[in-house]
């Protein structure tokens, strides 16, 4: 009985698998996930782009993934889905590179730009209040002028939001481990009007985000 199903069974496994779209084959068997995970966790050779192991070399192995994925399932170009928050600059103009050519799309100069611009204000975004020590940027002396010169400018706007939004965040901890609630929350003076609109942006996630199913907040099972 089971020598039969065996029979009867892999020769229509044989068949799905040659008709099978190759973009799906391309969804089963590909991943850029784990060069953006050696970029993440720093293992890969920010200083020297010629290393087998460079970020930049990385870069464009992730991009050439995404891309051809992509174009295979008719997805429109947009790079943005994998240079961004995490990824470092060198990585991110490897996965530009990569991106662009397999998907058989050259962006103009002002649709580069565009596109450098955006990667570097998620990342002037992610850091939130806390600035890196330093970002490297050696990949091309084009993507590296965009991408600091954005960062630069980005951060100062964005850095007194997120000092706000990580003290909104911190005062909702401590209402939840009290279980008071002020009737009329205080906002800090003294702050910058985007520090106080990322207080309470910051404040109201941390207690949208500790309701539990039964309506009430946090480990506590707090109720305001």
């Amino acid at each position: 009985m089971k020598s039969t199903f065996i029979k009867f069974v892999i020769p229509f496994i044989l068949i799905a698998l040659i008709i099978l779209p190759s973009s799906a084959k391309a969804l089963i068997t590909k991943t850029s996930i784990r060069y953006t995970q050696l970029d993440k966790e720093k293992k890969c050779n920010n200083f020297n782009n010629n290393a087998i192991t460079s970020c930049f070399n990385l870069g464009i192995k992730g991009g050439m993934i995404d891309g051809t994925q992509e174009k295979n399932t008719n997805l429109a170009f947009s790079v943005a889905g994998g240079c961004g928050e995490v990824e470092s600059p060198n990585y991110c103009a490897g996965y530009i590179k990569g991106y662009s050519q397999s998907y058989g799309h050259i962006p103009n100069v002002k649709e580069y730009a565009e596109i450098v611009k955006k990667a570097a204000i998620n990342k002037a975004q992610a850091h939130g209040a806390s600035r890196p020590s330093k970002i490297i940027c050696n990949a091309s002396s084009t993507f590296c002028s965009i991408y600091q010169s954005t960062y630069e400018k980005e951060f100062p706007t964005n850095a007194p939001y997120y000092a706000g939004h990580a003290a909104g965040e911190q005062y909702a901890n401590h209402v939840l481990d009290t279980c008071h609630q002020p009737k009329h929350r205080h906002i800090p003076s003294g702050h910058s009007k985007a520090w106080q609109t990322g207080y309470s942006q910051g404040y109201a996630d941390s207690i949208s985000e500790a309701q539990n199913d039964d309506g009430s907040y946090g480990s506590h099972r707090c109720h305001f």
